[in-house]
């Protein structure tokens, strides 16, 4: 259980750090929920639109998660996404939520 609620700490503030995979490179401003209890791990504000974030070690969300991620309401300049780091591996496989 300790390593699992490390592993689960440790991906928001790494996906902070990288550039998200959109059409052309932008600066984000990044803020994470702390407890990460909610639906959405990182709110990321850009010059065009806004990103939501899910972050995940080692597997996809669930189907109960991915309803309610794609359930969340919010407006129109707002991309869903999910992060599923793999251990080793040092970039995420990122998910389009529609």
């Amino acid at each position: 259980m300790p390593e699992t609620l490390r592993r689960g700490t440790v991906a928001p503030p790494i996906a902070c750090l990288i550039p998200w995979r959109c059409s052309r490179p932008q600066a984000y401003a990044c803020t994470r929920a702390a407890a990460s209890l909610g639906v959405l791990d990182i709110v990321g504000i850009g010059p065009s639109d806004v990103v939501l974030v899910q972050t995940k070690s080692n597997e996809w969300s669930r189907a109960v998660e991915m309803e309610a991620i794609r359930n969340f309401p919010c407006p129109f300049i707002c991309k869903k996404l999910i992060h599923r780091w793999r251990d080793r591996i040092r970039l995420p496989d990122v998910r389009v939520v529609e």
